[in-house]
């Protein structure tokens, strides 16, 4: 739900669960973790996120495009070139258009 959130260019609290959030706000600064199981953290987060500086929508939005399912899908793509014989990896040109947007 982080990155649809990025994608509408909406601030972020989240948990500080083991996997997933700190890696998706990058330690901060795209939102606000705060430990697991600390409601009072929580509700400061949220009640403090009106009154921070926001980032940008884009800055937002950019970051929610790097977890889009097409940004994995290219991810997912290079390392399977990466690991696999290039006859593995064949294709016809344009047989994948997901590629056309590689950066």
């Amino acid at each position: 739900m982080l990155a649809e959130a990025f994608a509408r260019g909406t601030p972020v609290v989240s948990t500080d669960c083991p996997h997933g959030p700190v890696e998706i706000l990058d330690h901060g600064p795209y939102g606000l973790l705060v430990p697991v199981g600390d409601p009072a953290a929580l509700t400061r987060a949220i009640l403090a996120t009106p009154n921070a500086p926001p980032p940008s929508r884009e800055f937002l939005e950019d970051r929610g495009e790097s977890f889009s399912v097409s940004a994995a899908a290219v991810r997912y793509l290079g390392l399977f070139e990466d690991i696999l014989p290039p006859s593995a990896t064949a294709r016809p040109r344009g047989a994948w258009p997901i590629l056309a947007r590689r950066n």
